[in-house]
């Protein structure tokens, strides 16, 4: 079998674009990414230190945003509690 290991690199460029362009996208649509933050769940074995109301606020904050606020945006209290809107 011939190796070509320049097939798989080709193929991690084209599909790293087509995400760039998808993100880029539901940017322009509106996007808004949230940070749940670290969850107490069955996941972790409940070692996370925030609730899972906690949690679903977050998203519910986000969710419902008019639709003139931020958008292409990153919302996590735990990485910036001030305004919730992490830097990317």
């Amino acid at each position: 079998m011939e190796s070509r290991p320049e097939r798989g690199r080709y193929l991690g460029c084209r599909d790293i674009k087509k995400g760039q362009q998808a993100v880029s996208q539901l940017q322009s649509e509106g996007l808004k990414q949230v940070d749940p933050g670290y969850t107490a769940t069955d996941f972790n074995n409940h070692s996370g230190h925030g609730t899972v109301s906690d949690a679903a606020a977050r998203v519910v904050k986000a969710a419902t945003l008019s639709p003139d606020g931020p958008t292409g945006q990153f919302f996590s209290d735990d990485n910036a509690p001030e305004t919730g809107i992490s830097p990317w």
